[in-house]
């Protein structure tokens, strides 16, 4: 077996069971513009794309793939050629699907599949791991609550609360001084409470209730 990519879980390969392999394989960089939306120094965020021909009769159903590759637009992940990694964590930002060819109960037997993937920011990957990192803490929060025993404290619109975790449920960090101060809750929404005061949403499960 050949593994020419691969992309979070997906791989581009030539083997006895399939053969996808990824082809017009293109990427550019540029010097940053003055409206950038990159946080690099010099260069705007690179972008690159490349195609994948896929054949029913090679192991892969086209249709099947299109729909795989479409449930993962806007998700991240490192792309490898020849097993080295390539570039930063990108995003996939647009998946289209040509040359079709049907049989003839109607089944895609061949079509080719064009992925466009971007640069993510650093910040921006910082901030989604945060932002897991926050729901970890919240469900550590509620297991630990759960074992307590006495009555439930219940956290409404108007108590006063202090911050306990260290990250907001958007994944940027908590600072040291916000959680030294008294906060009043002005939101509810499920799980979460929305703090005016520091303009920023927690999960409840990491709010402490001052009495």
């Amino acid at each position: 077996m050949a593994v020419m990519a691969k992309w979070r879980s997906k791989t581009f390969e030539v083997s006895t069971k399939k053969v996808n392999p990824l082809k017009n394989f293109s990427t550019s960089t540029t010097i940053k513009g003055d409206d950038s939306k990159s946080k690099k120094k010099t260069t705007e965020l690179v972008p690159f794309t490349f195609d994948v021909d896929v054949h029913a009769g090679a192991g892969v159903n086209p249709q099947s793939e299109y729909e795989s590759w479409c449930s993962l637009i806007k998700q991240t992940g490192v792309l490898y050629l020849h097993g080295r990694r390539f570039g930063r964590d990108t995003r996939l930002t647009d998946v289209s699907l040509s040359g079709a060819q049907l049989d003839d109960f109607g089944r895609i037997r061949f079509a080719t599949i064009g992925l466009t993937f971007e640069e993510v920011n650093t910040k921006e990957t910082k901030g989604e791991a945060g932002a897991r990192a926050a729901a970890s803490e919240a469900k550590k929060a509620e297991k630990k609550a759960k074992k307590k025993k006495g009555k439930k404290v219940t956290i409404s619109v108007g108590s006063s609360v202090k911050l306990t975790g260290n990250y907001y449920t958007d994944g940027q960090k908590i600072l040291a001084e916000e959680k030294k101060r008294v906060l009043k809750v002005g939101k509810i929404k499920g799980d979460k409470a929305y703090l005016p005061q520091v303009d920023g949403w927690v999960y409840i499960s990491t709010l402490s209730l001052v009495s």
